[in-house]
């Protein structure tokens, strides 16, 4: 989404819609009214620390494309 896009849904009302608005049949729900559980819940892994890459562009450019193939996979 665009910039604008995004501070324009920002000012949006945000409606609550409760169960009896969903329409959804009850006997589909099943025994406890549960369709699904949380398991079990855990927060991402942390992100590592960044690179920085030393010397000329042109060996920095080289030592990138290396770590970018080699360690990150992407290409």
């Amino acid at each position: 989404p665009s910039l604008p896009g995004i501070m324009k849904a920002k000012s949006k009302p945000l409606a609550e819609i409760g169960n009896s608005q969903l329409k959804v049949d009850p006997s589909t729900i099943g025994e406890a009214g549960i369709r699904a559980r949380v398991m079990k819940m855990v927060p991402p892994p942390a992100r590592s620390g960044g690179k920085i890459l030393d010397g000329p562009p042109a060996e920095a450019v080289q030592k990138l494309v290396k770590l970018l193939r080699e360690e990150a996979k992407v290409i």
